[in-house]
């Protein structure tokens, strides 16, 4: 081998051997919105999108704790789509507390592991309120006693507007009362803006979900709507207290399919949140619809 022959087998196996050290494996990349508030008495539903440079993800784990000192529980997430894992925080332990705190980890066939950082998430009671307004109370005016030495028919004019008075009062009383309970209404009125993960899973069958974005409006007088909750369909519905349920009616949506797909929603101050339940009956089998959405107002 002359000279020039060795030196660039010299070069050449320094590069292979160089190109293999700096190959080194990746651990799993891991995209996740993190939840910031949630519902007392309700599931919450962690969802994440994993990726691997090479395509092979072996576990994904939900660490959660009420503490940070205290050792988590773990829930395995599993694949709902390609890359789309969902885990879930079951609502019996949220029962007393006011918050709970969760991380995500990923590993990789090549047991390369990455994790998020520690999240947050308030839990709120359902029943909670915005406080309303404090005006102040003007003190009663003390009337005036008619003189004496009005005559009669005066009396009766008094006894007339009296009455009159009487049935002023019992008017702006009711038109009061009737105020009074729109109040709540007029104070969760807005356009809730967020987003949606609808889950489905066919009899026999992998679930899959679908994220995307949607609004929902409450006008003053109580009245809930969303065209974009689940895409294709308007749903209307009513306030009830902080509470609405929307109902998307499945029957007729294609040749011998019938269900209900409900979605539960509780407002608390400028926040909302929900869970979708439902049914699915088709010639291709049984299935049932999950998830969650949650928005906000300014």
């Amino acid at each position: 081998m002359n000279a020039l022959s060795w030196r660039i087998g010299i070069v050449a196996g320094w590069l292979l051997v160089g190109g293999v050290a700096v190959r080194a494996n990746e651990p799993p990349t891991i995209r996740h919105q993190p939840i910031s508030a949630a519902v007392r008495g309700q599931p919450i539903s962690i969802m994440a999108r994993i990726t691997d440079d090479a395509g092979s993800v072996k576990y994904v784990t939900l660490f959660y704790s009420l503490s940070r000192d205290a050792a988590p529980f773990r829930v395995p997430m599993k694949a709902s789509d390609a890359d789309l894992y969902v885990g879930t925080i079951p609502p019996d332990l949220l029962e007393q507390v006011d918050q709970v705190l969760y991380y995500i980890e990923a590993m990789d066939a090549d047991e390369a592991t990455q994790e998020t950082p520690w999240n947050t998430i308030k839990i709120r009671s359902p029943s909670a309120r915005p406080k309303p307004e404090e005006k102040p109370v003007s003190p009663p005016v003390t009337p005036t006693p008619p003189p004496r030495e009005r005559s009669s028919l005066m009396g009766v004019g008094l006894i007339a507007g009296g009455a009159a008075a009487v049935a002023g009062a019992a008017i702006l009383i009711a038109n009061t009362d009737k105020g009074s309970s729109n109040n709540n209404d007029q104070d969760l009125a807005g356009v809730y803006q967020g987003s949606v993960t609808e889950c489905f899973a066919l009899s026999g069958e992998a679930q899959t979900c679908e994220t995307h974005s949607m609004a929902i409006n409450i006008d003053t007088s109580g009245a809930v709507q969303s065209s974009n909750l689940r895409n294709g369909t308007l749903l209307t519905g009513q306030m009830n207290g902080n509470k609405f349920l929307l109902v998307a009616d499945l029957t007729g949506t294609s040749n011998g399919v019938t269900g209900e797909v409900y979605y539960d929603g509780t407002v608390v101050e400028k926040e909302l949140f929900g869970r979708i339940t439902g049914r699915y009956q088709g010639t291709n089998g049984t299935g049932i619809y999950s998830g969650s959405f949650d928005g906000t107002r300014p």
